[in-house]
Parts: C-alpha cells; sequence; structure tokens
C-alpha cells in the first residue's frame, strides 16, 4: 500500500535534472520524514474519513506529514503531507479560496466553488509558497476521490483513490510537478533517486 512512497523515501541521493535547453542544472532534493502521529491523532483521522481512505492514515502511523521533493537550496519548494495538526487550518484556508469562485457546481472532474460535500472533505496535501491543495471527498458521489484545487482554475478529480494518487506523485515525479505544482520546477526534465 505505501510501497512507493517507501520506496522513493528510501533514495539515497534524489535530484532533479532541468532540460538541456535551460541549463541542464542539476537540483539536490530531499525527502524529509517526521515522527510518526499519535494514537489519538489517527483515530481522529480514520473518524474524519468516514472509512473512505485506508491509506492516510497508515502513512500518518510512520510520519506525522512529509515533506517530498524539497529543494535544497530552498526547502520551501516542496510537495508536503500536512502535519494532521494542521489539517484544520489549511482546510479553513483553502476553504476562502473557494469561495472566490462566482458559482457552486460540478462539471464531470471539475468542481467549481464549495462542493456540496465540502464539509467532510478532507485536506492533505499541497505546495510549498503555493495555495494549490490536495482533498479527499469523504462523502457523496466522489467518496474516496482526490481532488486537485488550483488557485487559477478550479478543483479536479485527479485520482479515484489516495493509493491512485500515491501512485501519480511516486510514479512519475517529473509529469506530477509539471501539472500540479506552478510555483517552481519548471524546467525539469528527469528525476533520479540517486
Amino acid at each position: 500500500m505505501l510501497e512507493p512512497l517507501n520506496t522513493l523515501l528510501a533514495a539515497p541521493n534524489p535530484h532533479f535534472v532541468n532540460r538541456a535547453e535551460a541549463g541542464g542544472d542539476i537540483i539536490p532534493l530531499s525527502h524529509i520524514t517526521f515522527p510518526p502521529a499519535s494514537a489519538i491523532a489517527v483515530a481522529a483521522l480514520e473518524d474524519a474519513l468516514q472509512g473512505s481512505d485506508t491509506v492516510l492514515p497508515a502513512l500518518y502511523r510512520e510520519s506525522d506529514g512529509l515533506q517530498l521533493f524539497a529543494n535544497r537550496a530552498d526547502p520551501g519548494e516542496c510537495f508536503f503531507l500536512l502535519p494532521l495538526a494542521h489539517m484544520a487550518a489549511e482546510k479553513a484556508a483553502l476553504y476562502e479560496w473557494l469561495l472566490t469562485d462566482d458559482e457552486n457546481c460540478e462539471d464531470g472532474d471539475a468542481v467549481y466553488g464549495v462542493p456540496t460535500w465540502w464539509d467532510s472533505a478532507v485536506v492533505f496535501a499541497g505546495f510549498g509558497q503555493a495555495p494549490e491543495r490536495f482533498y479527499l471527498a469523504t462523502a457523496g458521489a466522489h467518496r474516496g476521490k482526490v481532488f486537485y484545487y488550483n488557485h487559477e482554475e478550479c478543483s479536479m478529480r485527479i485520482a479515484d483513490s489516495v493509493a491512485a494518487f500515491l501512485d501519480l506523485l511516486c510514479g512519475d515525479p517529473v509529469a506530477f510537478m509539471q501539472r500540479f505544482y506552478d510555483v517552481a520546477y519548471w524546467d525539469i526534465a528527469a528525476y533520479h533517486p540517486a
């Protein structure tokens, strides 16, 4: 279940390489773990998830949040899984962003404004130096699906489960960053774990 992530975390010298036409620079990276979340905090997460996912509780039993693909020269440039204690504040901040949309509706994989199932959603990940966030629907027609909020557009369903989301992240980090992170890593062409 966490194997793709564990493989990523085991990388001895992770780095991105920029495209040749952008100079071919190497960007040294760090993957940072933290102490496990408390049993009480994980139980609260499980309650919030309402049975919609089992991967996040397993992950938080190992590390209370993660910082992945953190630029060693500027660790704020990264993808992160939020510490459990920060999820409520991040959800409140994202709610404010969702309110800026003039309409509240769903159109296929796109969600504009505040979804009808927002109260039960769990905001669990994002990028440093950017308002973009990832959240999980725990109720309704999208139960168990992962959404990506882009502050310039809308929210989009990007994965049918947290496991599928981790596969996207770990399977092709370059494509993931280029698709979702518009603050940094514009010129990357390759990821190397060593």
